[in-house]
């Protein structure tokens, strides 16, 4: 396969990789709340999920760092909406500045 950069389609894989992610991780909540069969097989599902869309974005650019900084951007953002607006969970200020660090971070990573 040849290698390129950030293209249109990564980013689309990305998207639904993180987004796959995504649901596994609000159904891994909702075990958390109600521990079923059901959301076992469900989170496993989109985790594996996750993973098969992951592989062509890493197949198409051959970036490690990059490709993945972006998706866990992806996650990064996603897993906080999940938490904050969708669970109503509360953060201190402090873990709010240290979820801007770790934003920070990743950013960071992905420029250097």
């Amino acid at each position: 396969m040849k290698h390129t950069g950030i293209t249109l389609p990564v980013i689309g894989f990305l998207i639904a990789s993180g987004l796959s992610y995504a649901a596994g991780e609000f159904f891994s909540k909702k075990f958390a709340e109600h521990p079923s069969v059901w959301t076992v097989v469900v989170v496993m599902a989109m985790f594996a999920l996750e993973g098969a869309l992951w592989l062509p974005a890493i197949a198409q650019t051959n970036q490690l760092v990059v490709t993945s900084t972006i998706w866990s951007l992806i996650a990064f953002i996603s897993t906080i909406i999940i938490g904050v607006v969708i669970f109503h969970e509360t953060l201190s200020p402090l873990a709010w500045w240290g979820l801007g660090f770790g934003a920070l971070s990743i950013l960071c990573l992905s420029l250097g």
